[in-house]
């Protein structure tokens, strides 16, 4: 009963957070003009986003600050609609906690030394709090499109990670805009920029949308950008699923098992990862077929075809089952244990 009451006034505290917020904001408005107006909003926004990132806060109070500061940007938002600002920085504090924080990549040793204390939301990824980044840099490419957080990507670049949110998001429409995103960031490259990773992401988006040619045109741009594996497995599977199964198998065969172990620790830890997840399993059966474990392959067919992901592939998916199973029939020796290099 007490945590009910306490969880329903949490909940009304952050629903009229925003409302708070335009009180105070608003406060001697008349004696002020809207530039000062303006001005204090946006500090009442950074002030709350400071309290959020205060270390060993509990998760509720951090994110009840979270919500202030973004009401109090959208409140500098109303007094001035043509600034881009106000949601340069509430796409800029959602991302911080929801997002940036939760990167697989940044390990507990490596945010110690950095003193930044762990993201408590990543345990779920937000479509809600993703809708509201995308908004917010919408909104700021609208009203800002020189802004260099949206129109340069020679550093940390916001349209890649709008992208990489309308890729999770998965919708035709999301995966449309992201491919727009990679797309934009390619062509406007300075020519100091590594572009294998938006090369990579674009080419997996392509074959999300069904797009086989534009999507092995570009893996093979994203290879001569880097080396990665995944990048590799990635042109394998368009390949096949292009019917060019003789091309796809002398790529992985090319990679050896040491690729494929690489492969799985980037996909183990988070590093490469699949939308939607079930995507994966016709990576790992293209790979087991190739290497002759026609049982291990057959079940990673079954889980991708149960998965339900990207259905515009799933007859190429059953042709290799009835391949494999009439194989088996013909050659049972050729079951082999799976060897050691492939442990999972």
């Amino acid at each position: 009963m007490i945590r009910a009451v306490i969880l329903a006034l949490l909940v009304l505290g952050a629903a009229d957070a925003r409302a708070n917020v335009w009180t105070d904001a608003t406060a001697g408005q008349a004696g002020a003009d809207a530039d000062e107006f303006y001005t204090r909003a946006l500090e009442r926004g950074d002030d709350a986003a400071g309290q959020a990132a205060q270390r060993s806060m509990r998760a509720h109070v951090r994110l009840a600050a979270i919500d202030k500061a973004i009401a109090a940007y959208e409140v500098a938002a109303k007094a001035k609609p043509a600034a881009g600002e106000p949601y340069a920085r509430i796409a800029k504090v959602i991302d911080s906690f929801f997002f940036e924080l939760c990167d697989k990549s940044l390990t507990p040793q490596l945010l110690a030394q950095l003193t930044i204390e762990p993201s408590p939301f990543c345990d779920v990824f937000s479509p809600a709090r993703a809708r509201q980044m995308i908004a917010a840099l919408d909104a700021l490419e609208q009203r800002s499109p020189l802004d260099p957080r949206i129109a340069s990507c020679v550093s940390r670049c916001e349209r890649f990670e709008r992208a990489i949110l309308h890729t999770k998001l998965a919708t035709h429409a999301d995966l449309v805009a992201a491919a727009a995103d990679y797309q934009w960031i390619i062509e406007h490259s300075d020519g100091n920029r590594n572009l294998g990773v938006e090369a990579n992401n674009l080419a997996e988006t392509d074959m999300m949308l069904g797009k086989l040619d534009e999507a092995i045109t570009m893996y093979r741009l994203a290879m001569d950008y880097r080396t990665d594996v995944s990048t590799a497995y990635g042109l394998a599977v368009a390949l096949d699923r292009d019917d060019e199964s003789a091309e796809a198998e002398a790529l992985i065969r090319q990679l050896g098992p040491a690729g494929f172990k690489t492969f799985h620790e980037q996909v183990k830890g988070g590093e490469t990862f699949f939308v939607p997840d079930g995507e994966g399993e016709y990576y790992y059966a293209l790979v087991y077929e190739t290497y002759d474990q026609p049982l291990e392959a057959i079940r990673r067919w079954q889980a991708y075809l149960a998965s339900g992901a990207h259905p515009q592939y799933q007859p190429r998916a059953r042709a290799h089952i009835a391949a494999l199973t009439a194989q088996l029939k013909l050659h049972p020796q050729i079951v082999r244990p799976v060897p050691s290099d492939f442990d999972e």
